[in-house]
């Protein structure tokens, strides 16, 4: 009984560490992706001057290679939302905060993502979060407050505002 309960046991622990890892055992550590630094400006870039192709093109076969990489998915969420295609940013976006949670600007375009939807407790969960990590952007203060005016929440709002001035 002790061998099978060992043996047991040391599956247990392999298995675990696969999950925690999200790795199969015995692997070598991944590569880092170089979704970072300059990589991601120049993609940034390429999005914000229209130029979808060539952003499409450097990052698809990064994503790929590196799927758990959260400024890559934050990359494919801003691909996806100038390409007109919401649901599919949102999901990006979702993995940006799942694998980052950290990511204030993921929060932001959930937020403004699940605003336009009409999702005001999703859309105000988000703008909290963003504040969480980032509470000097007026901006968030004041779509935090229009969130609670639309509810009838007013002293909320109130207050919301008063920290956006």
């Amino acid at each position: 009984m002790t061998i099978l309960y060992r043996t047991l046991l040391h599956s247990a622990k392999g298995m675990l560490l696969k999950a925690f890892r999200g790795a199969r055992l015995h692997e070598p550590a991944p590569a880092p992706c170089p979704a970072g630094g300059d990589v991601a400006l120049k993609i940034h870039a390429l999005i914000d001057a229209g130029d979808l192709a060539e952003a499409e093109r450097r990052t698809v076969p990064l994503a790929t290679a590196c799927p758990n990489d959260a400024d890559l998915q934050f990359l494919l969420g801003r691909l996806a939302l100038k390409k007109g295609d919401s649901r599919a940013a949102a999901g990006y976006f979702e993995n940006t905060v799942a694998l980052r949670p950290d990511q204030a600007a993921a929060y932001v375009e959930l937020a403004k993502l699940y605003s336009s939807w009409h999702a005001s407790d999703q859309a105000q969960a988000c703008y909290e979060m963003a504040l969480k990590l980032v509470p000097e952007i007026a901006e968030l203060h004041n779509n935090l407050g229009l969130i609670h005016l639309d509810q009838g929440r007013l002293p909320e709002a109130e207050h919301c505002f008063e920290r956006a001035l």
